[in-house]
């Protein structure tokens, strides 16, 4: 689901626009004897706005990091 947050990074405040897909729990046996290890949350970062302006480009090598900043704001 496309989501924005807001978040700290490096005591810069940034707007961060993207995917967020909620954790899926383990699933030890369904029915017909399959069973699923399950997901945890994750975030794809699409744009980084500061002031308005998408600095995405120049925070390639961070995006790992804002990411992971994300999932923490979302999930609590």
């Amino acid at each position: 689901m496309k989501t924005t947050v807001e978040i700290s990074y490096k005591g810069v405040p940034l707007e961060v626009v993207g995917f967020y897909e909620k954790e899926e729990p383990m699933v030890w046996m369904y029915t017909d004897g399959s069973g699923y290890d399950g997901s945890p949350a994750s975030f794809e970062v699409y744009s980084v706005f500061v002031g308005g302006v998408d600095i995405y480009s120049i925070l390639e090598d961070d995006l790992d990091e804002i990411e992971g900043l994300c999932v923490e704001s979302l999930v609590g």
